[in-house]
């Protein structure tokens, strides 16, 4: 019996979730053609029609739509063995995968352990991706260890583990007073969202823009209408610095930015209604037991917890 296989299962879920085969050749990274000869021929070997194709568009058939859950749950099997894989592959050869968020005390931290005792475990670092849910990476053994920062208690599900490295008070909002004339003494916060915002990506402080644009529609009645995402906490300094928004960023920003002599203005808010708003952690599986990852959280943990 001539089964399917793997790659044309992914072909079908990509086709059914974009809606159309240009959509799904684009986001597959290849030629439509090559997307409807894998179609063509899994319809052959199922000996079903899983598509309606017209000059109006592509739509999915009542026997295709069927099929549906049943490819779901292979295609997951598939890539969770091969999550699976890739993990034993790492404990056996004493490789430990760290992804990082955009902010100093990561690269920080990347930096203070480019050099290794013998013996230990080889650390293959990379930064985070856009878009990226390092939570569900983290326990769907994508990553071993994720260095981020996080807003409240966004970062706080069942499974995921946080060694706290630096947890600070408040918001801080900052701007260029070369484009920005404010009055610090009633500065507020309804006066930074009426311009441009400068917002930390979720990489960089995870549910921090939810809050945020929640907090300002409930208490203020105002939405954020322009925005500049940023990954990296370089990126948000630069782009205050050019005067393109104000920067509103989670905990003392000032001191972990190190904005004292960038000349930019900064004030402090929500000190006291949140005491423990930003977190930046060391993350790791909560019933984690490979001894290499352990040993390198711990080690990450002495070296950032040294005084600098």
């Amino acid at each position: 019996m001539i089964t399917p296989e793997i790659r044309e299962l992914q072909v079908f879920l990509a086709l059914v979730k974009s809606g159309s085969f240009s959509a799904a050749a684009q986001q597959l990274g290849v030629t439509q053609p090559a997307v409807s000869a894998q179609i063509l021929k899994l319809e052959q070997m199922i000996g079903l029609p899983l598509f309606y194709r017209s000059p109006e568009g592509t739509a999915i058939t009542d026997q295709g739509q069927a099929l549906v859950p049943l490819v779901e749950d292979i295609v997951k099997e598939y890539t969770d063995l091969l999550r699976r894989a890739a993990y034993w592959k790492r404990s056996q050869t004493k490789q430990v995968k760290i992804w990082t968020d955009g902010s100093r005390i990561a690269q920080e931290a990347k930096m203070l352990s480019q050099t290794s005792l013998p013996g230990s475990a080889t650390e293959a670092w990379s930064e985070l991706e856009a878009g990226v849910d390092w939570l569900q990476a983290l326990k769907n053994l994508e990553t071993d260890i994720v260095l981020a920062g996080s807003f409240l208690k966004a970062a706080e599900v069942p499974g995921i583990k946080t060694v706290i490295v630096r947890q600070q008070r408040g918001v801080t909002i900052a701007w260029n007073p070369t484009y920005y004339v404010f009055n610090r003494d009633s500065f507020g916060l309804p006066d930074a969202i009426s311009s441009t915002c400068i917002l930390p990506a979720d990489s960089l402080a995870i549910g921090f823009r939810e809050f945020l644009t929640q907090w300002c529609k409930s208490v203020y009645g105002l939405a954020l209408e322009e925005v500049i995402e940023c990954r990296s906490e370089q990126d948000a300094v630069n782009a205050c610095k050019l005067g393109l928004g104000v920067m509103i960023f989670p905990g003392d920003a000032e001191e972990r930015m190190k904005l004292a002599h960038s000349g930019l203005e900064a004030v402090r808010a929500f000190e006291f209604i949140l005491p423990k708003a930003f977190t930046f952690g060391i993350r790791y599986r909560a019933e984690e037991q490979n001894p290499q990852i352990l040993a390198t959280v711990a080690g990450l943990k002495e070296k950032l917890g040294k005084p600098r």
